[in-house]
């Protein structure tokens, strides 16, 4: 399954090449998620749970950095990915 790119509010410039941007937000993705489940439940096309799907995999570190969203200690999200890690911060 391919990674998930999520772009970040900065986007990509017109004839950039495609890259990750960053910094990617776990909002977005669980936005990303809702919209899937909600095409699958109206459409009653499953094949709309990929997103899902690839959108969990993206908080377990299925992502353009490889690092996991989730603090499975606390069970905490960060609310940030940079290239090289994950934000401290939890949007609270």
């Amino acid at each position: 399954m391919p990674v998930a790119t999520v772009v970040a509010d900065e986007g990509w410039s017109p004839g950039e090449e495609r890259r990750p941007a960053f910094e990617q937000r776990p909002s977005q993705v669980a936005a990303l998620a809702n919209a899937c489940t909600r095409a699958a439940a109206v459409t009653g096309d499953s094949t709309w749970l990929t997103g899902v799907e690839m959108s969990v995999t993206w908080l377990l570190g299925d992502n353009d950095a490889g690092i996991p969203m989730l603090d499975e200690r606390t069970g905490g999200c960060s609310d940030a990915l940079s290239r090289t890690s994950r934000s401290r911060n939890r949007g609270v």
